[in-house]
């Protein structure tokens, strides 16, 4: 469970720190602290990757 979330999550802080993981949780609905233990369901993962689109510009596919 929660893989690919937390892969994302990951991407996020390397790419932007913890204020970007803090953005895109905010912006995704997602909380960073339990995407290992959410289902990997198609719907967390397009929250998630438009909401690192939109905060960090760049394309992710997880």
């Amino acid at each position: 469970m929660g893989q690919r979330l937390e892969k994302g999550f990951e991407k996020v802080i390397a790419k932007g720190g913890i204020k970007d993981r803090m953005l895109v949780s905010m912006k995704s609905g997602i909380p960073s602290a339990k995407a290992a233990s959410m289902p990997d369901s198609e719907e967390h993962i397009k929250k998630l990757e438009d909401a690192i689109k939109e905060i960090t510009g760049e394309t992710v596919k997880l």
